[in-house]
């Protein structure tokens, strides 16, 4: 077998980027999406196409000085430079951080929960996601965040179960603020996005703000209820500016995303040839930590990024109208970055999947069912919600119950449980318009399942009796 000519190679990505543009133009025009941006990375060159409009009022259209705000792609600027911290030697991945950063493992009742960097990174803490819901605090920097933590109830052991949420993140960012004395925009600067060549985020010591919020900034939408289009979502207001992890208040160009998803496949090193973290770190951050079962695009969480399957990495990040996909395969030495100011975009992550890789998502076939009623019969609670799953003659029903911290559980939802293939439930409440899917998940080769995942929640199955009955 011989290896391509570099002329075929050339012919090779000229097609896939042809099907790219085509795809991109034809999402964009059949689900009415406002517009949006992909760049197709092969090898050492990054290819970039546009379609449709930064805002529609205007009818700016998409191009390589267009801006969005990252979403929860800030997150793994944060992990980052914590890797680096790790780099230098400061800090290690498995030192439970209850000195470092006072309040972090402190729980209600004087529970102690022992996170460390690695549980924190790979949104393994033991606390889950409803805490955002229980903590009705909006919390101006890292540091308030993480004392809220205080009265919160640990759901799982650091490192058990994966719960997706800002504490990790939270916890990562004091850190780095308590170990360099300055903020973490700042260490984000100076130490990452500097020597890559990619644009400073605002920073507190200069007076924070919107950084650099402008005509290039895209509008982002969101779609209309009933699925008729999509309408603009409000701009991020002044209270907003404060945004503890920079999820709505920092903005970057395809391109610049590009240069962070090159250091990525690059194991550290940039572009332009700078090293930012080790080898041996870089790949850590894009290795499995904490499995994530039942998700129907995620395989597992790495120290940062997260892990589609065994074959790529990269992000999902959405907010305020907004959706980022960013897949990379390292062994491949190519990968791709869909930007879109419309939420959701899922279509366009598809097709664009396809084209680029000649993958498939959703995966052909429905996955076998390995669940049974009894293994999901029960009650499941966190502090901010209680899940109650029953018997029913025809199958099995659910109530949701949304808590805020109290015993007066107020009914959110209540309807079918039905079985979904691949360990999966689907939640589903006609009259409301509600649908999950759920997920049991099993620890220390029990019986049972400890715990269940709706969404991004994590509750813990405090009862299996029948709540029916």
């Amino acid at each position: 077998m011989t290896s391509n000519t570099s002329n075929e190679v050339a012919v090779e990505t000229e097609e896939r980027l042809r099907r790219v543009r085509a795809a991109l133009d034809d999402v964009v025009d059949a689900e009415g999406l406002p517009g949006g941006a992909v760049a197709l990375l092969d090898g050492d060159s990054t290819y970039y196409t546009f379609s449709g409009h930064g805002d529609l009022d205007t009818a700016r259209d998409w191009s390589d000085e267009s801006r969005q705000p990252i979403g929860c792609l800030s997150k793994v600027l944060i992990a980052y430079v914590a890797m680096m911290l790790v780099d230098r030697g400061v800090v290690s991945l498995d030192e439970p951080l209850c000195d470092r950063v006072p309040g972090a493992c402190l729980r209600r009742d004087g529970v102690s929960a022992p996170i460390t960097l690695r549980s924190a990174l790979s949104h393994s803490t033991g606390v889950d996601q409803a805490f955002e819901v229980w903590n009705q605090v909006n919390p101006r920097t890292p540091a308030e965040y993480v004392e809220g933590l205080q009265g919160y109830r640990q759901i799982a052991e650091p490192g058990q179960v994966f719960a997706y949420n800002n504490i990790g993140t939270a916890v990562a960012a004091v850190l780095i603020e308590n170990i360099l004395q300055e903020s973490w925009q700042r260490a984000v600067n100076t130490m990452l996005l500097t020597p890559l060549g990619i644009s400073a985020i605002a920073e507190p010591e200069d007076g924070g703000g919107l950084s650099g919020l402008d005509e290039t900034v895209v509008t982002g939408y969101s779609a209309r209820a009933g699925g008729q289009g999509y309408q603009p979502v409000a701009p991020a207001d002044l209270e907003r500016v404060a945004d503890c992890f920079g999820s709505t208040t920092i903005y970057m160009t395809p391109h610049e995303i590009s240069l962070l998803a090159r250091c990525a496949m690059s194991d550290g090193v940039g572009g332009n040839g700078v090293r930012v973290l080790s080898e041996t770190l870089a790949r850590e951050m894009r290795s499995p930590q904490i499995g994530i079962p039942g998700h129907p695009m995620y395989d597992s969480w790495g120290l940062g990024w997260l892990l589609f399957d065994d074959e790529s990495f990269g992000f999902e990040a959405a907010t305020e109208g907004q959706h980022i996909f960013l897949r990379m395969f390292k062994e491949e030495d190519r990968g791709f970055l869909v930007m879109t100011n419309s939420f959701p975009s899922f279509p366009l992550y598809s097709e664009i999947l396809l084209a680029a890789t000649d993958r498939q998502w959703p995966a052909d076939g429905a996955a076998a069912n390995t669940l049974q009623e009894s293994h999901c019969v029960g009650t499941y609670e966190a502090d901010g919600h209680r899940l109650e799953i029953r018997a029913a003659s025809d199958g099995m029903e659910f109530k949701l119950f949304l808590g805020g911290g109290s015993e007066n559980w107020y009914l959110l939802h209540q309807g079918q449980s039905a079985f979904a293939g691949g360990g999966a439930l689907v939640l589903s409440s006609v009259n409301r318009g509600f649908q999950s899917a759920a997920v049991p998940i099993w620890v220390d080769d029990r019986a049972e399942p400890s715990f269940l995942r709706f969404g991004m929640i994590v509750l813990e199955k405090v009862s299996s009796a029948d709540p029916g009955k």
